[in-house]
């Protein structure tokens, strides 16, 4: 893997065991993007793609990070073996990455129809750079930061089509909604769309730049392999007549983002398996359907005619639905079929159909998987938590704390650092809580909150002021706590009016302090000028938001 420098702005190797922290760049790409074979020369340091990769390098070393990672000059394009290597690893490397920092160039500040509408949410490989990091946080053209994934997660769901659940856990979701996410992104070479998915669904397939369209029906081959979820056939192509069970694209499969796996217990089939002939498959051959009048029968309600195109009954449905998807088949030769006018995607009920007509062979197979979890994956080492005031000294003080989670405070540590203005955090807590007082005798409850990736950060600020003055610590459950303060939603970037002269700006960042990984939770008191200011214009941002949303 190579990486840049961030001080030196020089290129260096590593080998996979030996890879140092690093943060990751995603970008669209533009005009005079440099290469690797002209970023070292004295000219590129001109161009539009240079500064954009210095801007970048300014940025990770401010958040303490040495090296960082940028596709357009961090792969040499005029190796193919090089190149191959880099999109297989892709998705790894932006999963593995301290902290993505998503470059919008399109938007000037963050207002809700100018973020949804960035090209960076119509190209293709920007899907999995918006999936694979824990950490996203967006800039607009200045590099002015606008948010994260977390806190901006309604509005990126909206431009993404992707539910904010699967935001953080895209491994979820069906084969058919993960491809509905890719539907109409674009790319500039046609084989992209295919490869640019591989990490996604964890499939690796060497490069055929001008294979075309085949590149994503290899890939679709590549995933049947691994998964038995049959919401890969689930998709309608307007433009065809007669197709195989692959779709061309994954436009086919924009009206897919609700399909889910659900297993019919009378629909069990065996592993379907690629062969020189084509897809191997079972079929329920008892069903059928007249293509002019579309209906669906069973042999029983249409005896004495004569069969000769049938019926695939898919495990898989809308969710909430209790109806399998259909896909009709017309019969191409003794043993082959195509699909039937994919223009369509329909259901069909299982109420009137006897059982034995779903029984297409009688033997059964079982299956063990060959997965394995390590111990050391499970009890990875998580970075500690730091709390930092900024600026210092503003009459902010750490007056209470408690914590809920399966650690005892024998385990836990909290250390007041001068050094750092804040407090150094040790020992893994699900939940915290630090009780804060201003010089002015305003208190508000900070609530972090650890999850797998990422912490989140709630607020309590005070229902009545002379109410929460009454609590001095806290040794209450979150009941009575809240019968004192009101709780503000969670995210990793807040900004909260305890009255209405003071406000409280709060941060989560993944920074790195003295050679140790940190998520700094980031604490400013605000003046009333500042805040007045700032609650007017969150106040038309917020009402903004609700008419777009």
């Amino acid at each position: 893997m190579r990486l840049i420098n961030t001080s030196s702005l020089t290129l260096h190797n590593f080998n996979e065991a030996k890879i140092p922290a690093y943060a990751i760049l995603s970008h669209t790409w533009g005009e005079e993007e440099v290469s690797f074979q002209n970023f070292e020369d004295r000219g590129s340091k001109t161009l539009a793609g240079y500064i954009k990769i210095n801007n970048c390098c300014a940025l990770a070393r401010s958040d303490g990070w040495q090296y960082v990672w940028v596709d357009t000059c961090c792969i040499d394009k005029t190796s193919s073996a090089e190149l191959s290597e880099a999109i297989n690893s892709m998705y790894r490397w932006y999963k593995n990455a301290q902290v993505c920092y998503a470059y919008l160039v399109d938007i000037t500040e963050l207002r809700p129809d100018e973020f949804v509408a960035s090209r960076w949410f119509n190209r293709g490989w920007t899907l999995q750079e918006l999936l694979a990091p824990a950490i996203v946080i967006f800039y607009d053209c200045n590099w002015q930061e606008v948010g994260t994934k977390s806190s901006l997660r309604k509005l990126v769901s909206t431009a993404s089509s992707i539910h904010y659940r699967h935001l953080a856990n895209p491994t979820g979701a069906s084969v058919a909604a993960t491809m509905s996410w890719a539907a109409k992104r674009q790319t500039t070479r046609v084989e992209d769309i295919a490869y640019c998915l591989m990490g996604l669904f964890d499939v690796n397939m060497p490069l055929l730049y001008g294979e075309g369209q085949k590149a994503f029906q290899r890939m679709q081959e590549m995933i049947l392999q691994k998964t038995s979820d049959e919401s890969i056939f689930a998709w309608k192509d307007a433009g065809l007549t007669w197709s195989s069970l692959f779709a061309r694209s994954p436009d086919a499969f924009a009206g897919s983002g609700d399909i889910r796996p659900r297993i019919f217990p009378r629909l069990y089939r065996r592993p379907s398996v690629m062969t020189n002939r084509g897809l191997e498959i079972d079929i329920h051959r008892n069903l059928a359907f007249r293509k002019g009048s579309r209906q669906h029968r069973s042999e029983q309600t249409i005896t004495g005619v004569e069969l000769d195109d049938q019926v695939l009954l898919l495990n898989c449905a809308r969710e909430g639905a209790d109806d399998p998807f259909m896909i009709p088949l017309w019969r191409r030769s003794e043993e082959s079929y195509l699909r039937y006018d994919p223009t369509t995607l329909e259901t069909w009920s299982l109420k009137n159909v006897h059982t034995q007509d779903l029984m297409p062979y009688e033997s059964r197979r079982e299956y063990i998987e060959m997965e394995y979890l390590s111990i050391t994956d499970q009890q990875h080492r998580r970075p500690y938590l730091f709390l930092k005031l900024s600026p210092p000294h503003h009459g902010l003080s750490l007056i209470g704390q408690a914590q809920y989670g399966f650690m005892t405070w024998d385990n836990h540590k909290l250390n007041r650092r001068n050094d750092l203005d804040g407090w150094e955090i040790t020992g893994h807590l699900d939940r915290m809580l630090f009780l804060f007082q201003h010089s002015d005798s305003e208190m508000f409850v900070l609530e972090v909150i650890r999850t797998e990736d990422y912490p989140q950060i709630q607020v309590y600020v005070p229902v009545k002021s002379d109410e929460s003055n009454e609590v001095k610590s806290l040794d209450v459950d979150l009941d009575a706590l809240e019968t004192y303060f009101a709780r503000a939603t969670g995210a990793d970037r807040l900004i909260e009016w305890l009255q209405d002269t003071t406000a409280v700006s709060l941060s989560v960042r993944k920074k790195l302090l003295d050679d140790e990984i940190f998520y700094v939770v980031e604490i400013e008191v605000l003046p009333g000028q500042a805040n007045r200011y700032l609650k007017g214009m969150f106040t038309n941002f917020f009402s903004q938001l609700a008419y777009c949303l």
